[in-house]
């Protein structure tokens, strides 16, 4: 038995037939309501556990504190140049990795700069990697529950035609894209990006979308920090044509893999175990 969806799809994004089981959407409900009555959001900001494990597990409990309380603590850091465009509401694609808070870019996105901002997730009729997201399934429902409460609309998702997306970012708001998915049985291409001294060869997706539509491709990182929780946005890098994709994209990988490498405990998985390029010396 599953809830029905009534409501028109908002900002033009056509219908996509996902419900949430009545009672799982029942549980979520109410303990995402217990979170926001009982739980002080600086207090929850000041709990990050160090520990790789115990990290995954709290990532994986932010799908109940999607409110906008919890996100004022988040401090926001622009490059100079991603400024002027935050500040005019210029669509963007924001690329990120599976690494600290994740899930909320979007988030904190729409309701700290007050433009609209969905993601593109994971179709439900495929599977992760399990070493990108046990929990896919689940996600997907909260996340899609989560999104038309929260962002005003739905996610995209990634079994949709690509003009989905870049007609929503070339007429509605900007995009955040995971660069690091693994879907089981899905082949995609890959573009090469050289971090740490290793070659890796990560899904274009993100990179041919930026092109396709014309908005500028930037890195965004939502991490624990040694000052506490920061969103990083990098430099914004516009694609004209295919011969600028690959040094658009090692620039914008560069800026996702620092705070990777400088937080290793708030990885989601390993990303050179899974991306590196076996021939590679």
């Amino acid at each position: 038995m599953t809830a029905p969806s009534s409501r028109p799809e908002p900002h033009g994004l056509p219908p996509y037939d996902i419900q949430m089981p009545r009672m799982e959407r029942l549980r979520f409900d109410l303990r995402a309501l217990w979170l926001r009555l009982t739980e002080n959001p600086e207090q929850h900001w000041q709990q990050v556990p160090a520990d790789f494990a115990a990290f995954r597990r709290y990532v994986r409990d932010q799908v109940y504190r999607y409110a906008p309380a919890y996100f004022e603590p988040v401090s926001l850091e622009a490059h100079p140049d991603a400024e002027p465009l935050l500040r005019q509401g210029l669509p963007m694609l924001h690329c990120f990795i599976h690494h600290g808070f994740f899930p909320l870019i979007a988030f904190i996105l729409t309701h700290r700069l007050g433009h609209p901002c969905t993601t593109i997730g994971t179709a439900p009729g495929r599977n992760l990697a399990p070493a990108v997201n046990p929990d896919h399934l689940y996600w997907k429902y909260a996340f899609y529950h989560q999104a038309k409460r929260w962002l005003g609309t739905r996610f995209i998702f990634s079994d949709e035609p690509p003009r989905v997306a870049i007609d929503w970012l070339k007429a509605h708001g900007s995009l955040t894209a995971a660069v690091d998915v693994i879907e089981t049985g899905i082949e995609r291409k890959t573009r090469r990006v050289l971090i740490d001294g290793k070659t890796l060869a990560l899904p274009e997706t993100a990179t041919r979308l930026a092109r396709l539509s014309g908005r500028p491709l930037v890195a965004a990182s939502l991490y624990h920090g040694q000052q506490g929780i920061v969103l990083k946005i990098g430099a914004p890098r516009f694609i004209p044509d295919k011969h600028s994709e690959d040094a658009a994209f090692q620039a914008v990988a560069e800026d996702l893999f620092q705070p990777y490498l400088a937080f290793p405990e708030q990885r989601f998985f390993d990303l050179f175990a899974a991306f590196a390029v076996k021939d590679h010396p």
